[in-house]
C-alpha cells in the first residue's frame, strides 16, 4: 500500500515542477520589466541633467554665425520641445539680418537655422521709448547699460555668464522702469530699476525648467 502511494506522489512531481517554473519565469519576466522602465526614467532623468545652457546654445549660434555676443542686439532664447526633442530656440540681429537657431539642448546640435533682413533699429541700445515719454530725452535716464551693470550686480552674476533676453524702458504708474531679464546657467533673472535713480524696484529668478 505504501509502495503504492510512493509511486502516486512520485508521478505527480513533475507537474508541480512544472508549475513552479512557470510561475518563476513570470516573475523574472516582470522584474525585467520593472527594471526596464526604471532604466529608462533614469536614462531620462540623466537626459534633462546633463542638457546645455542657454548661454552655451547662444555661443554656439553666435559662433556659427560669425559674431560675438558684442556684435549682436536683441538676443533672446527659450528651451523648447518639438517631437520630443529638447532643443533652444535662440533669436538675435546683426547687421540688418535677424538670426533664428534651434540648438539641440543634449548636445549643441544645431538643428535649423535662418536669416531675414529686419527694418534697421532706431535706436542701438534696443530701448522701447513709451509714447507717455515723448517729451523726455535719453539724458534724463541711467542708460541702458548702466541698467543692466546694476541688475548684474545685484544678482552677483559675471556680464560674461550672462545672455540678456530683454532691456526694455516702460513706465508704470507714472514712474520709468527698465526691465532686464537675462539668463545665467539653468537660471533667469527678471529685474525692475528706477530709469531716474538706478534703484531696483524689483527683482526675481528662477529656473529655466520652471
Amino acid at each position: 500500500m505504501n509502495k503504492q502511494n510512493n509511486l502516486t506522489t512520485t508521478k505527480k512531481m513533475p507537474g508541480a515542477i512544472k508549475l513552479i517554473v512557470a510561475v518563476l519565469c513570470v516573475l523574472l519576466l516582470l522584474a525585467a520589466g520593472a527594471f526596464s522602465v526604471m532604466q529608462a526614467g533614469a536614462s531620462s532623468s540623466a537626459s534633462d541633467t546633463s542638457d546645455i545652457s542657454m548661454q552655451q546654445a547662444a555661443e554656439v549660434a553666435l559662433q556659427d554665425a560669425g559674431f560675438s555676443s558684442s556684435e549682436v542686439e536683441s538676443l533672446s532664447g527659450n528651451l523648447d520641445s518639438d517631437d520630443e526633442v529638447r532643443h533652444y530656440d535662440v533669436r538675435f540681429v546683426s547687421q540688418g539680418m535677424e538670426y533664428d537657431y534651434e540648438i539641440k539642448a543634449s548636445d549643441g546640435t544645431i538643428l535649423e537655422k535662418d536669416r531675414e533682413a529686419v527694418e534697421a533699429h532706431s535706436s542701438s541700445q534696443n530701448v522701447s521709448l513709451p509714447a507717455e515719454s515723448s517729451t523726455m530725452t535719453d539724458s534724463d535716464f541711467i542708460s541702458i547699460d548702466e541698467a543692466k551693470s546694476i541688475a548684474l550686480q545685484v544678482s552677483g552674476v559675471d556680464a560674461s555668464n550672462a545672455v540678456f533676453t530683454e532691456a526694455e524702458l516702460n513706465v508704470d504708474d507714472g514712474v520709468h522702469i527698465y526691465e532686464i531679464e537675462f539668463i545665467s546657467g539653468d537660471m533667469e533673472y527678471s529685474f525692475e530699476i528706477n530709469a531716474m535713480t538706478g534703484s531696483v524696484a524689483e527683482w526675481e529668478k528662477e529656473s529655466i525648467y520652471d
